[in-house]
């Protein structure tokens, strides 16, 4: 049967049988007329995904609802699928983003809960023309199947003084300077990308400073004296937004990404990854420090050796900028990397130093000897399998090259 209600449309299937309802937890199980073996409810909100969760739920229980193992697909839809009930009583919500801007919400009873009988076999056997437990959910996948979704409007065609790109008519741009010389072009659902949490943004290349987005930035790629950026902030404490539609979006602008004044040889996009790299502080009392403010961020083309790469950009040492904010490193410029390997959650790193020379720079004492460490072991911790770091030089413990 098929029921349309406030704008949500049901679809359910009754046979008459007289039964208790198990479900019921005040502890007097009244007795139901009829069995309902199969119910779903569809509506869609004018809503972002995460914005239709909280609509529904509030804000209190969505991190312990939204968890990595809610995320759902289903052919082309990506999602969530929350569980809300107890003992196998209640119902799976779905949300489904159709659009950046709409959500399709689906409601499915759980075979316990439409039964109300316990899921008994024998008594199930006893209903004639009832749908089994199978046939249910076949029933509702087909119907997520033969879902259609719309296509959207026409891509809006945003055209800057030095080059264009596609995106959503439903996207806002905004323009931001530091300086008054580099510009970085965003574009976000509302306008406020920062504030939001998602916005893609564009900055030339050739006067962005990584560490002004962090890691904030999960996509990255460099075209034609761009670096393109997708950034998704934190939400609701530490669940991650659903990124399906701002990485569709991110895929479009990248794609459609041209400059006003073309090169005779476009260059080919290329995909970065962001990595953390430690630095010592000079301004501190000491100039040991390794925390917060000693990080830096560096761009590199995408590669599975990430680790190895975090190490080649910290041999590298501190840029003329990161100089300029008081960072300095303890290792000298002649070192190399030799051999980085993994053996469970222990990193192997061996070094090579050239003859006559010194792992450390000499003028630090004590201070330089643990910035050393503090820098190898902060950069490597930061892929979440490491816990311990073994270091050697030529093969000999590090301490054979340590020059106080």
């Amino acid at each position: 049967m098929r029921q349309e209600i406030s704008g949500a449309i049901s679809l359910y299937h009754v046979l008459p049988y007289n039964h208790k309802d198990s479900c019921d937890f005040k502890g007097n199980e009244p007795m139901l007329e009829s069995v309902t073996d199969f119910y779903s409810a569809y509506k869609i909100y004018d809503k972002d995904i995460l914005s239709s969760v909280k609509f529904d739920m509030g804000g209190n229980p969505m991190t312990n609802a939204l968890k990595k193992e809610s995320a759902y697909t289903i052919g082309t839809m990506n999602g969530y699928k929350v569980y809300r009930g107890i003992e196998g009583c209640g119902t799976y919500e779905y949300y489904l983003p159709i659009s950046p801007i709409q959500t399709l919400v689906i409601s499915r009873n759980l075979y316990a809960q439409t039964l109300g009988v316990n899921g008994d076999s024998v008594v199930l056997a006893n209903i004639p023309g009832l749908i089994t437990k199978v046939e249910e959910e076949a029933i509702f996948n087909n119907i997520l199947f033969s879902i259609k979704i719309p296509k959207g409007a026409e891509p809006k065609k945003f055209i800057t003084d030095n080059y264009s790109f596609s995106a959503p008519e439903e996207w806002i741009k905004e323009s931001y300077s530091t300086d008054g010389k580099c510009i970085r072009e965003s574009i976000s659902l509302t306008g406020d990308g920062y504030e939001s949490g998602r916005m893609i943004a564009i900055y030339p290349k050739n006067c962005f400073d990584p560490s002004l987005v962090s890691l904030d930035a999960k996509e990255i790629t460099e075209k034609d004296g761009y670096y393109i950026l997708a950034i998704y902030k934190g939400y609701i404490g530490d669940v991650p937004p659903p990124v399906i539609t701002l990485k569709d979006v991110y895929k479009k602008v990248v794609e459609s990404f041209t400059l006003n004044t073309p090169s005779k040889t476009p260059s080919i996009p290329k995909e970065m990854s962001i990595l953390k790299v430690y630095f010592g502080v000079l301004n501190d009392y000491s100039g040991c420090r390794i925390d917060g403010s000693s990080v830096v961020y560096r761009f590199v083309p995408k590669t599975s050796a990430i680790a190895r790469a975090s190490m080649n950009e910290l041999l590298k040492g501190p840029t003329e900028l990161e100089k300029a904010k008081h960072l300095w490193t303890g290792i000298n410029s002649g070192v190399k990397l030799n051999l980085l390997s993994f053996g469970g959650i222990t990193a192997y790193a061996d070094f090579y130093l050239p003859p006559n020379s010194t792992f450390n720079v000499s003028n630090k004492g004590t201070c330089g000897v643990s910035m050393v460490k503090k820098q190898i072991e902060n950069t490597l911790k930061q892929f979440p399998n490491v816990k311990n770091i073994l270091i050697t030089v030529n093969g000999r413990p590090m301490e054979s090259y340590i020059n106080l």
